[in-house]
């Protein structure tokens, strides 16, 4: 990335696909929409907390991902899916929750 980035920012690049360039103050956050490429450069010893989110009409495609992906991962997640209550269940889509690493 230390590569790229001043390719970059000399070629207006950046501004042309729509790349956005912030620096992070301490005690700020920065919000990144769900599907936006990013990458962080730390400027300093840094300490980050994250939070991945994904809505329950994600989780198809999600598991489709996965299991083309990250099988194993896939499959965890399937199991922790069939753990849910019925209730909690009912606020999915129709989910294929088997273990194989097709779905």
């Amino acid at each position: 990335f230390l590569d790229v980035l001043p390719s970059l920012r000399l070629k207006n690049r950046g501004q042309e696909l729509g790349m956005i360039e912030c620096i992070q103050c301490p005690g700020q956050t920065i919000f990144v929409p769900a599907g936006w490429w990013h990458i962080v450069l730390n400027l300093d010893f840094t300490v980050a907390v994250t939070m991945n989110h994904m809505l329950p009409s994600m989780l198809p495609n999600a598991l489709a991902f996965f299991g083309k992906t990250t099988p194993t991962f896939a499959r965890m997640l399937r199991q922790e899916l069939k753990k849910l209550s019925e209730e909690r269940r009912r606020l999915l889509p129709s989910l294929d929750t088997s273990d194989d690493d097709e779905n």
